[in-house]
């Protein structure tokens, strides 16, 4: 559960702030009202049957709470109005009637398991299109009264969200192939590979922060890597079968798919073949479009990655005990 928690908190990253952790809910505050809040919850609840999907994925327990982990579902009340902070004891408490009712609707009516419920104080800043696509909803309460809204069933998302994932790029599919040969025994590349230290060293960046994948595997887990003021790139891993083969998807114009794979070629010598899928530019100016610079502005930015793993862990960084 906490996995799943951190999923969905990451999703909001700085765009809401959490306010209270309550079992297994998480209440967040901000101040946008407008359409992009839908986008935000749409891309947390993506994230969250991901990050379900890899828990299936890389568990190994019979316990029937990690074999019925697929059937979690997740809901969204959003609301607006006034709030403020309450200190009771060490512990700020956010108070005010629409906090209290944002907690009555988590119990409701709405015939879904798994759905946005927005209220018209909320959905009247947003534009007409996006109203359209909310089944208008009410629920009555003691005290609060009635409450005007409307939800928007998840379930599509659900099925397009959980559906197969590239894990990894094939020698045939591949359309930027790169090979080279490292002196080092393989788990030793590989530990240079999944180190978020080793990572920044070898890529030359400012900071590597590694969010780990499912049940603290590398499957699911992201490299976010900052290499200039407010510029920073994510790399998701995909496909993990340690220490043999790596794929990440990252951003790089559109997205690219790379599958780093590890063979051992004699002793203390490893071969590493990176393997490069993308779908080619849709709207991009000049020959990028059709496809041409893109694998050459790869290339360069990735060809010299083995020679300067191989450079850092000769010249004397911690290798896997």
């Amino acid at each position: 559960m906490s996995e799943l928690l951190e999923a969905i908190i990451g999703a909001f990253d700085k765009r809401l702030t959490v306010a209270q952790l309550e079992g297994d809910a998480v209440c967040f505050v901000g101040e946008r009202a407008d359409a992009d809040l839908v986008d935000w919850m749409e891309d947390a609840f993506v994230r969250f049957h991901r990050r379900l999907r890899d828990i299936e994925t890389v568990s190994t327990c019979h316990c029937r709470a990690c074999t019925t982990a697929g059937g979690l579902t997740l809901k969204f009340v959003a609301h607006r109005g006034p709030y403020s902070w309450h200190r009771v004891g060490k512990v700020d408490q956010l108070v005010g009637t629409p906090v209290n009712l944002v907690h009555r609707l988590l119990k409701n009516h709405v015939p879904s398991h798994e759905y946005i419920f927005a209220t018209d104080a909320l959905m009247e800043r947003w534009p007409e299109p996006l109203r359209a696509q909310f089944e208008r909803h009410s629920e009555d309460y003691d005290l609060l009264g009635r409450v005007e809204g409307g939800y928007h069933d998840l379930a599509p998302l659900r099925e397009r969200a959980r559906m197969a994932q590239r894990t990894t790029v094939g020698r045939d599919e591949s359309r930027l192939t790169l090979d080279s040969i490292i002196e080092l025994p393989v788990a030793v590349v590989w530990h240079a590979l999944a180190d978020p230290d080793l990572r920044r060293q070898w890529m030359g960046v400012r900071n590597v922060e590694l969010r780990p994948g499912a049940r603290g595997t590398l499957l699911g887990g992201e490299f976010h890597c900052h290499h200039g003021k407010d510029a920073k790139t994510v790399f998701r891993v995909v496909g993990s079968d340690e220490p043999r083969e790596m794929t990440i998807e990252f951003f790089f114009i559109g997205p690219v798919f790379n599958t780093t794979q590890l063979t051992e070629d004699g002793p203390d010598r490893t071969k590493c073949q990176m393997r490069m899928l993308w779908e080619r530019p849709a709207v991009v100016v000049g020959r990028l479009k059709d496809g041409v610079l893109l694998p050459v502005m790869l290339r360069t930015v990735m060809k010299d990655y083995p020679k300067k793993i191989e450079a850092l862990m000769r010249s004397g960084a911690t290798a896997p005990a």
